[in-house]
């Protein structure tokens, strides 16, 4: 969903989002109005997360590791969880906390 964003009425930033990527941020709900029914949104939008099947996550799947495994490599190989492409989002001014933390959750 896109905010539109609504620079009187900031948000305090109380979800698990790390303190340094708020660093001199405000952050904003928006409005809403006839059109959006008062949601404050307009249109939808993805977030999401991809992982890259290499060989060393591939092995590590068929060895039945933990997912947690899973993941460490994953991210260590760049990958971006959707957590986190949803805080970008966020951090773009494209959404608010409250939405993405009805489709998100903290790891």
């Amino acid at each position: 969903m896109i905010a539109e964003p609504d620079r009187s009425r900031p948000v305090v930033a109380l979800a698990a989002v790390r303190t340094v990527l708020l660093a001199g941020r405000t952050l904003y709900e928006g409005a809403g109005c006839i059109e959006c029914g008062g949601t404050g949104f307009k249109g939808r939008m993805a977030i999401c997360e991809l992982l890259d099947l290499t060989d060393h996550i591939r092995e590590i799947i068929l060895d039945r590791r933990p997912i947690s495994e899973v993941k460490r490599a994953a991210k260590e190989q760049g990958m971006r969880l959707l957590r986190e492409s949803a805080v970008e989002r966020v951090l773009d001014g494209l959404t608010t906390l409250r939405e993405i933390n009805k489709v998100t959750f903290v790891e």
